[in-house]
């Protein structure tokens, strides 16, 4: 379990942090399932859309993240020539911002104040008594 490699790299365990397995189980799986919809939703995306990541792109991609980390761009290609695993999972995930972009400029989005999606049409156009 991630949680629990995540507390012995910090040379901890989730039983000395007064949790269990099964308590991160309950408390995440909500977590857990609209991440794992939300990744077949934009993998089918990324499938239908055929996006592809170009040379530039992931030039420009390890740029930005060099600047974030205050380190050098060679650095950064050179952790990831190094682990081709962290590499295909990072260029995915770029892909998957791609996906979402097309969302945000394809969707037809719409601003809704803070607690009214759970309101009714009914309860939300009643008057107030």
């Amino acid at each position: 379990m991630e949680a629990e490699q995540a507390y012995a790299a910090n040379n901890t365990s989730l039983e000395e942090a007064g949790l269990s397995g099964d308590i991160i189980r309950t408390q995440y799986r909500d977590v857990a399932e609209k991440q794992a919809r939300r990744h077949i939703i934009l993998d089918k995306i990324i499938t239908q859309a055929k996006l592809e990541l170009t040379d530039e792109e992931l030039e420009k991609s390890f740029q930005e993240m060099a600047i974030g980390m205050n380190a050098p761009v060679e650095a950064v290609k050179n952790y990831f020539n190094r682990d081709q695993i962290q590499l295909a999972y990072y260029k995915h995930t770029q892909l998957e911002k791609k996906a979402v972009d097309i969302i945000i400029e394809k969707g037809n989005l719409t601003d809704v104040e803070p607690g009214a999606a759970d309101a009714t049409p009914e309860l939300a156009d009643a008057p107030e008594k």
